[in-house]
């Protein structure tokens, strides 16, 4: 491996390259791995070796910078202030792919370096995930992407296992290794907001961190010419998360028709939706821009969000609480460590 990819943002953070930022990046961004990869998601460019956007994830360009200059700004780099304060390695493809992280992260903590580093893989088996933890990655991503099994298998054909088989890996380790395993959602991928606020308690229940993204078209993938999730969809979505994180609703708290939630039992302040409507995922991850454009109304926002955004948050949410909710749980069965 001789080169590594870095998203422009955390390029510009380390001094590599002069891209414009008006957001401070809280953590460097790492692309490693050979592609293309093999799992041929339908919203990701990395599977389509004729992409003309191969050196994307979602919206976001990603360089490729000889590994050794990224190494040596990484060494000097101080994490203090606004600066990048974590580590990500995304990677690509398979068992060669993490070969790479392994063969990068060693060569990082021989530099010195002690920045937290999360790694986010298509890791099928706890063993495999288990050495990862063990050899220094403080927080290890596994992404679920959708949010039911027939979603996974029409987005994530390609994976290996299914949703259930990822679902339960989560479960287990997220219960063995406390704040230590991730996972993510995709909105717009075809889910309904009930669907998705019963994955998402399956995995926070679980002691999983979850994050949301939303769905972004890419050419030169499956799912170039379809639209990004309705602002209103997301920002619900949002709040159900930080609700379920912090452990202030179950999913009897959520009322829904047709699949829609339409009312929440829980009070809500304007402070609630401020947290809610940041950028979701491990400490100090921000990722400007990775779903829409500078200009953009955020769908997370990557800095504090000002009192009129949130006003104008809560409005698109377009819910009715607190009130008498009728929402009943989903049940399903445990899974075995």
């Amino acid at each position: 491996m001789n080169v590594v990819r870095l998203s422009a943002g955390s390029a510009a953070a380390l001094g590599l390259d002069a891209f414009r930022r008006d957001v401070e990046v809280g953590t460097v961004y790492a692309m490693v791995g050979r592609g293309p990869c093999p799992h041929g998601c339908s919203f990701c460019p990395q599977g389509h070796p004729d992409s003309a956007a191969c050196d994307r994830l979602s919206r976001v360009v990603w360089p490729a910078y000889p590994v050794d200059g990224v190494l040596r700004a990484l060494r000097d780099h101080a994490p203090e202030g606004d600066g990048p304060r974590r580590l990500c390695l995304q990677v690509i493809g398979g068992e060669d792919g993490l070969a790479d992280a392994r063969r990068f992260l060693d060569a990082y903590r021989a530099t010195g370096g002690g920045l937290p580093v999360s790694v986010n893989a298509a890791v099928s088996d706890r063993a495999t995930a288990t050495a990862l933890l063990e050899a220094g990655v403080e927080r290890l991503g596994l992404a679920l992407d959708a949010a039911t099994p027939a979603l996974f298998r029409r987005h994530k054909g390609g994976c290996d296992g299914g949703w259930e088989a990822r679902m339960c890996l989560i479960e287990t380790l997220a219960r063995v290794h406390r704040d230590r395993i991730s996972t993510h959602f995709i909105v717009g991928l075809g889910e309904t907001e009930e669907e998705l606020v019963a994955a998402m308690a399956r995995a926070i229940g679980a002691g999983a961190t979850v994050a949301l993204f939303a769905f972004t078209p890419v050419r030169g993938t499956r799912l170039a010419a379809a639209a990004p999730p309705d602002p209103g969809h997301y920002r619900r979505m949002q709040l159900a998360r930080q609700l379920l994180v912090e452990g202030r609703a179950t999913t009897a708290d959520f009322a829904f028709v047709d699949g829609r939630l339409r009312a929440l039992e829980v009070p809500i302040a304007p402070s609630d939706v401020a947290r809610a409507i940041r950028t979701s995922g491990c400490p100090d991850c921000n990722r400007p821009y990775y779903n829409e454009r500078p200009g953009e109304t955020p769908y997370n926002y990557p800095r504090p969000p000002s009192d009129r955004e949130v006003r104008g948050a809560l409005a698109t949410m377009a819910l009715s609480f607190p009130g008498s909710v009728g929402g009943r749980r989903r049940e399903h069965e445990a899974c075995d460590g």
